[in-house]
């Protein structure tokens, strides 16, 4: 604390001011000149979108090959097994369940060397087909390279017995009737079904 007429900041060391060694020089830099084109030149580097761009690449993409230019290449039965197993599997990795079960069920009917007919059991299925005909077109035509391929899907009119639903006592009646040991084997363990 200080007493009366002691002023604190007399004895205080006083601040040495430094010469500033950090002066920068001002240099001048000229303006460029800016260039003025009477005409466009064209050489324009840029990374924009151009709608002209577009348009000219998109009207690239469309471009129309005449059907008679594209191939028409014959193909065997077992290359359309093939095709057909990898489409089915492609199908189920897209979890499309149904169109799996629908295409691995039945093997595809080739009428003409040019058709292929492809059988469903009921409507849900064929609704499935019908969503992805146009997709399943084009992944034959590709990959058989045969560009008159069409895919007509039908619904089968009689359905399997075998494709029903069966109880466990009509299952065991179908199995005894192809192996009659089965009555005795069910016997010698004393089995039974839950009927």
């Amino acid at each position: 604390m200080p007493f009366k007429g002691q002023n604190l900041r007399d004895l205080a060391p006083k601040p040495i001011s430094k010469p500033n060694t950090n002066q920068r020089s001002v240099v001048e830099v000229p303006e460029p000149k800016v260039k003025v084109l009477k005409v466009p030149t064209g050489a324009l580097k840029t990374t924009n979108l151009s709608i002209k761009q577009i348009l000219k690449d998109e009207s690239e993409k469309n471009v129309q090959i005449p059907v008679e230019d594209l191939p028409h290449e014959s193909f065997s039965f077992d290359q359309l097994k093939m095709f057909w197993r990898q489409y089915a599997f492609q199908a189920k990795e897209r979890s499309e369940i149904t169109l799996y079960n629908a295409m691995v069920k039945r093997e595809p009917i080739l009428v003409d060397g040019k058709i292929i007919r492809i059988e469903v059991d009921n409507a849900v299925q064929m609704g499935f087909i019908a969503n992805v005909q146009q997709e399943m077109t084009d992944f034959f035509r590709t990959h058989l390279k045969n560009y008159s391929i069409l895919i007509e899907p039908f619904q089968t009119e009689n359905i399997d017995e075998e494709d029903q639903y069966k109880s466990p006592k009509d299952q065991f009646a179908i199995l005894a009737r192809k192996y009659p040991n089965l009555h005795s084997f069910k016997s010698a363990f004393n089995l039974d079904f839950d009927y």
